[in-house]
């Protein structure tokens, strides 16, 4: 028989046929005890009989083996060549011969031949096939090869991550997992067997029929192209399919490998609304904003406000180098190098325009991707206004703080005091007869007294207007003083005389670092002592509060706002800031300046 023809798929599969309607009346010849395998199938291809070599062979009892589909004793590779064998042994009235692997389940060492004869039963009319199984002899080397080539391309099929389907003639005779995913199929019987073209939605009937017709043999399309196909639920998929034409000992099959793109389709869909949408943020940000490629170190997009801010118009800036705006100062330069895992970092850099004009930006790198390409979004503020700006609200601060200084002194301070005097008076008159009475409201005096001398001290912290007055020096030690009575706490303080230098501004900002430092550790850090120290170098000054307290953990860090009062403070007097503390070793606030006329 031709190859080509056994293993093309020719008929549909076969209906079932009711298992008491078997043909057991023609079965009138003996061949339990033949030395030869033979079956009775149904044309459904069951054993409806076996012999004894038969049961050996399958490695089954006789009667456990009526009404087993003999496809399950079929290596998987060949099981569509049974059922082709079987249907054309059901339709013709001569002997067919087929030449197929049994499965490892069963004593067969090699491949084998079917050989089938087929029979109408006259009492019942259903064709049946007498079947011997036989050890084969394939005598042509291309058998073989053909053989080898289809074991190859199973396994392949197995792994490939592609749908593919192995087609002869107009028939499906192999598909892998990923196409019955595709097709929605739950088993390899409801794709295969069946016309390839059934798959094939009817828009791509001519296109692909015109591919396949002119698929060289043996050889693969240089590219591939669209196709739409029809899922066995009915709906309709777009996939890009290749074709190649495989060689199976002399026989060619079609193999088709088709790729469902619209997952990547709809990604790139996205992709292109994400960048759309990112486009138009980029151009309604109120900052100065642009994005930074790191695989390149070159602009890729940059808004309007940015282009103002430094100067230069789109063109020269988008696919040029971080180098084509001028920034100068400290961390300009580590812009790329950060990473997805950090969050964002700023810079305080000068950035230089191209008229020779230079401000004083603050500068925000995000690690971000545009796309897929690793980025770096750069966000831009001139800090000049905001400069201003906070410079403004720290002058209203502090007027604000002498108003309410003069107010507590004014009013509440004297009115403590007068409510203390009319207590005293009301006990001296009571001394005389209710000594008892005189006594508690003596006590009241005392506490209202204490009061007036806490608010007094809290008016005198709050005025600035003493620093000008007595200097930096006294007003410095009275803040020591005032802490250690209002706490109960050893106060100390070490302070070089010669501050004669300070400008008022300068010496407010100290005064009110060293001031909210020595609050924060008596409030929270339950200390025994607190110790001020104020130093003076050549060209810098150190001030530096430490005391005893629980201290507190990196974790823990104080991020409130009296820390970044003190921060922009030293920041004022181009100072820096530095808090050290461990737990149970108490903390360490310290304020490095530069003196006037140095930088």
């Amino acid at each position: 028989m031709d190859q080509a023809v056994k293993i093309g798929l020719k008929n549909p599969r076969p209906k079932t046929i009711p298992e008491n309607r078997q043909p057991e009346a023609v079965l009138a010849a003996d061949y339990r005890l033949s030395p030869v395998a033979q079956v009775v199938l149904d044309r459904n291809g069951c054993i409806r009989r076996c012999n004894l070599a038969a049961a050996i062979l399958l490695k089954g009892e006789t009667s456990q083996l009526i009404g087993i589909p003999f496809v399950a004793f079929v290596d998987k590779v060949d099981c569509r060549l049974f059922l082709d064998h079987v249907s054309q042994a059901t339709s013709r009235p001569q002997r067919i011969v087929s030449r197929l692997v049994l499965s490892r389940t069963t004593r067969a060492v090699g491949p084998i031949e079917l050989q089938t004869t087929s029979s109408v039963d006259p009492l019942t009319g259903l064709t049946f096939c007498r079947t011997a199984i036989v050890q084969a002899s394939f005598e042509k080397p291309l058998t073989d090869g053909l053989r080898s080539r289809q074991y190859g391309y199973q396994g392949w099929f197995d792994l490939f991550a592609d749908a593919a389907f192995l087609g002869i003639g107009d028939r499906i005779i192999s598909a892998n997992p990923s196409a019955l995913k595709l097709l929605g199929a739950r088993k390899a019987d409801e794709i295969e067997g069946h016309e390839i073209m059934e798959i094939i939605h009817p828009e791509s009937y001519r296109s692909f029929k015109k591919r396949t017709a002119r698929l060289p043999e043996g050889k693969a399309e240089a590219t591939g192209a669209e196709e739409k196909l029809v899922r066995l639920d009915g709906q309709e998929i777009v996939v890009d399919v290749v074709l190649k034409s495989v060689d199976f000992g002399g026989v060619f099959a079609t193999l088709v490998v088709a790729r469902d793109g619209s997952k990547e389709r709809e990604m790139e869909e996205n992709l292109v609304r994400a960048r759309a949408l990112s486009s138009q943020i980029l151009a309604n940000n109120s900052i100065a904003t642009a994005v930074l490629s790191c695989e390149t170190g070159r602009f890729t997009e940059t808004n309007e406000i940015f282009c103002r801010l430094v100067g230069r118009p789109p063109e020269s800036i988008i696919g040029q180098p971080l180098s084509a705006i001028q920034l100068t100062g400290e961390g300009d330069a580590g812009f790329l190098n950060l990473t997805s895992q950090t969050d964002s970092r700023e810079y305080e850099v000068n950035l230089v325009r191209p008229d020779g004009s230079a401000l004083n930006v603050l500068v925000t790198a995000k690690p971000t991707l545009a796309g897929d390409e690793r980025s770096i979004l750069l966000m831009i503020q001139d800090l000049t206004d905001l400069r201003r700006l906070r410079k403004d609200i720290v002058a209203i601060s502090e007027e604000e703080q002498r108003r309410f200084s003069r107010d507590l002194h004014d009013s509440h301070c004297q009115d403590l005091t007068a409510i203390a005097f009319f207590a005293e008076t009301i006990a001296a008159g009571l001394a005389s007869h209710d000594k008892e009475a005189a006594k508690q409201i003596r006590m009241l005096v005392d506490m209202v007294q204490r009061s007036a001398e806490n608010v007094h001290a809290l008016a005198a912290g709050l005025d600035s207007q003493q620093i000008q007055e007595a200097g930096l020096t006294i007003a410095l030690e009275k803040l020591v003083s005032r802490v250690g009575r209002r706490f109960g706490l050893t106060c100390t303080a070490a302070i070089d005389r010669n501050l004669e230098d300070r400008t008022a501004a300068q010496a407010l900002h100290l005064y009110r670092i060293a001031q909210e430092a020595m609050s924060n550790a008596a409030r929270h850090g339950r200390p025994h002592f607190i110790k001020l120290e104020f130093q003076l170098d050549v060209d810098t000054g150190t001030l530096r509060i430490t005391d005893d307290g629980v201290g507190f953990t990196r974790e823990k860090t104080p991020n409130g706002l009296g820390l970044r009062t003190m921060e922009y403070r030293a920041s004022l007097i181009r100072g820096s800031l530095k808090i050290e503390s461990k737990p149970g070793s108490g903390t360490v606030v310290t304020c490095s300046f530069p003196l006037p006329g140095e930088r």
